[in-house]
């Protein structure tokens, strides 16, 4: 726990930033040592040369014993780009997850972009598509071991190991309860601070376009209040297994949080489906268009089924191939946009 509370002390120790959303306020030190402490990320991978062409390898990379000491290092979300290698650890399981001994099942949650094949201690787990969610053990304990291998497969652009955690059955409600937390501290920011920001993984941009006609004073005063409860939130207690300690300031700090809950009701959430199309991205313009018609009529037909449902699509091409090749898609777009 050492290491984990270097990091909360870190978090949580600088002082608040009143007014505006900023990069680092009070909030967002809460939801991330929150975040930190409920989550258990693996780090620091070893890589293989690149395999294009069929090189071969020294020995199996799948089996205990296997030297991988003259491959790179790999960290997460680190971009390489190989067509495909090996990734490689030994990864220990903790004393205590969320304050809770580690014991019972054990899940690993990986991610890789593109995807990858799994074997856990020599054992092929078999293929997933980018995310994958594999048994570890059904009977976990602290300071146990497992050797971690992911052939990854790069299927254009950067080749990325974004996620390796775990998660254990027992620490699964007080995990939720976090991450319910951590939501809420979020959105009742967002929905007090006067941003208009638009974000994406490589820049955030704030075009200052805010027109709410919400009392501007009532907002300041109520994103004051959830900036000064935040720090609240007893995270060193969490990190350190007392639970009723825990409990208990989260439970204050909600109360004072009464005004930030009532002012958020005040406010409806609309979720909108959108799907990724890529355009011609690994496969022909014909296939694209394939594409688009299948997700449109898929779209369509959810509508049918649901009125409540709605959809955004916001590149003009796939419009214009829909009018000129799918009429009868097209139609029935028009028909919903009316």
């Amino acid at each position: 726990m050492k290491t984990v509370s270097v990091m909360l002390v870190a978090l949580i120790s600088a002082l608040p930033c009143p007014g505006t959303v900023q990069a680092q306020t009070p909030v967002d030190r809460t939801v991330r040592a929150l975040d930190s402490l409920g989550t258990v990320s693996y780090d620091h991978w070893r890589m293989s040369p690149d395999l294009k062409g069929g090189r071969p390898l020294d020995g199996d990379p799948t089996k205990p014993g296997f030297d991988d000491s003259k491959w790179d290092d790999l960290t997460l979300n680190q971009q390489v780009f190989p067509e495909t290698c090996w990734i490689r650890r030994e990864i220990v399981l903790p004393g205590r997850i969320l304050g809770e001994r580690v014991s019972g099942a054990v899940r690993l949650l990986v991610s890789v972009d593109d995807y990858g094949y799994m074997w856990i201690d020599g054992r092929e787990k078999g293929y997933f598509p980018w995310d994958g969610d594999f048994e570890l053990t059904k009977d976990g304990k602290p300071g146990q071991k497992f050797l971690i291998v992911i052939k990854a497969v790069n299927t254009g652009g950067p080749l990325r190991l974004i996620r390796v955690e775990i998660e254990t059955e027992s620490s699964k409600p007080l995990r939720e309860s976090i991450r319910d937390l951590s939501t809420s501290l979020r959105v009742g920011q967002k929905l007090l601070s006067f941003d208009t920001y638009q974000t994406n993984s490589h820049k955030k941009v704030d075009p200052e376009i805010d027109r709410s006609a919400m009392d501007r004073a009532e907002k300041q005063r109520l994103f004051d209040v959830l900036q000064s409860l935040a720090p609240r939130v007893d995270v060193r207690a969490l990190g350190s297994g007392d639970m009723e300690k825990f409990t208990a300031s989260v439970a204050e700090v909600r109360k004072g949080l009464k005004p930030v809950g009532e002012f958020a009701r005040r406010f409806t959430l609309w979720f909108d489906a959108n799907a990724h199309i890529d355009a011609a991205w690994l496969w022909r313009e014909g296939e694209t268009v394939e594409v688009c018609r299948n997700t449109f009529t898929s779209v369509l037909d959810m509508m049918d089924a649901r009125p409540d449902f709605t959809y955004t699509q916001s590149a003009a091409a796939y419009y214009d191939w829909m009018e000129r090749l799918a009429p009868d898609v097209y139609r029935r777009i028009s028909e919903r946009v009316k």
